[in-house]
């Protein structure tokens, strides 16, 4: 596989396409995302003609490479976690000749303090390890600004705190972030807007966005000069440029989600899925043939009938490490586009009872552990009671008033 990034790479986007109406709004039964192959209409395909390309996917990961997730609702075992996370990657891709793991966004930012204190190199490093191909950027990607997101996509030594090795500067990321709906002033974005993947004769594209609200979730500061346009305005204008280049089997990497109703629901189902991301797929370009979405930290495996009436798989994979979401991408050489007959989606748990930790990502964290301990431990003061998140239990619920919530508002 070969792949290239967008030509303009810092040229300004603006999003997918048609409406869809409302009955077509209907969602196809989580099931159909997840059924055995059907057999295709009409004649059957000659032999050769299809490839088997799988999507690994992840989102809102938070720099949590250590294995402290705790359990969350109807899950007592502990789950997530970049170790058991590198090992469930690694066993999905078994036996596919063909596999990408892709991200949509938040991989850096809110990370725990093992990761957030050095500027989240940790978490670029263990997913380097994990050999994530390519990743849309998240508002959590513009906490330190787009100046310090660069550094984090290109390396080099922190501007204030240095290099924390002393002749080991941070390399970078070996993956591709994209930010095709972020432009300054003269239209231009500071990542590629989209990337290109060939498989055999067939180009897969796809398209990194963060929501259009980024701007009123970070520091003005860090994001002076910077636009953060419309979702599907931006997609859909890319459309014909991939499709110019011979690109007609396109993915849609977004930041921004829904939930299930109630959430946050079986990681694998799409009972009634809501939210902005509803909207989104309504009016994205059908030529759009799948979203990888985040944002929420909630799970769905969805298939939402686009405005031309035929299934897209639409997907979120929960957070810190706690699912991974897998397409089974089924494209055909003489169309070459999506099979969407014929491709499924799969949501899969992490818990850790299951997995054996991944050594290699167990090497990161024993090379920040010392730093952490001689920084992260420092005692500097102390607290009468638990600062959590809101809701029930804690961290469930972003939307109401919460301890830990006035405690940074109030620090600020």
């Amino acid at each position: 596989m070969a792949n290239q990034t967008g030509a303009r790479s810092t040229r300004a986007a603006v999003v997918l396409i048609v409406t869809i109406a409302l009955a077509a709004t209907a969602l196809v039964s989580p099931a159909a995302a997840k059924s055995d192959k059907p057999a295709p209409p009409g004649k059957a395909d000659p032999p050769g003609q299809l490839i088997d390309l799988q999507l690994l996917g992840i989102n809102d990961y938070h720099g949590h490479i250590t294995d402290d997730t705790a359990g969350f609702v109807s899950f007592p075992d502990r789950w997530g976690g970049g170790e058991y996370l590198s090992s469930k990657l690694n066993e999905l891709r078994e036996g596919n000749k063909y596999s990408l793991t892709v991200a949509a966004g938040d991989l850096i930012g809110g990370s725990p303090a093992f990761s957030g204190l050095f500027h989240d190199e940790p978490s670029v490093e263990s997913l380097n390890v994990m050999e994530l191909d390519v990743s849309g950027v998240g508002n959590h990607e513009f906490d330190e600004g787009v100046t310090e997101l660069l550094r984090m996509q290109n390396g080099g030594c922190h501007p204030v705190d240095g290099c924390y090795f002393p002749g080991d500067p941070y390399s970078g990321a070996d993956f591709q972030w994209l930010a095709a709906n972020v432009v300054d002033e003269d239209g231009e974005t500071p990542l590629p807007p989209y990337w290109i993947e060939r498989v055999q004769n067939v180009k897969v594209g796809f398209i990194g966005m963060t929501l259009e609200a980024t701007d009123t979730l970070v520091a003005a500061a860090g994001i002076v000069g910077y636009d953060f346009l419309d979702e599907v305005e931006t997609a859909n204008a890319l459309v014909p440029e991939l499709q110019a280049q011979g690109v007609e089997a396109i993915i849609v990497l977004l930041h921004e989600g829904g939930s299930q109703t109630p959430p946050p629901g079986d990681v694998d189902a799409c009972v009634g899925i809501s939210g902005p991301v509803v909207a989104i797929h309504e009016a994205l370009d059908p030529a759009i043939d799948v979203m990888i979405t985040g944002h929420t930290h909630l799970p769905y495996n969805c298939s939402l009938l686009d405005s031309a009436g035929q299934p897209r798989i639409v997907t979120s994979a929960y957070s810190f490490g706690r699912v991974v979401t897998e397409v089974d991408l089924v494209l055909d050489k003489r169309t070459k586009d999506v099979r969407r007959d014929l491709s499924t989606s799969t949501n899969h748990l992490v818990l850790q009872n299951d997995i054996t930790p991944d050594p290699a990502i167990t090497t990161v964290i024993e090379k920040w552990q010392p730093l952490f301990d001689e920084i992260g431990l420092e005692v500097i003061g102390s607290v009468s009671a638990d600062i959590n998140r809101g809701g029930t239990p804690p961290g469930s619920d972003r939307g109401v008033e919460s301890a830990a919530g006035n405690l940074v508002a109030d620090a600020q």
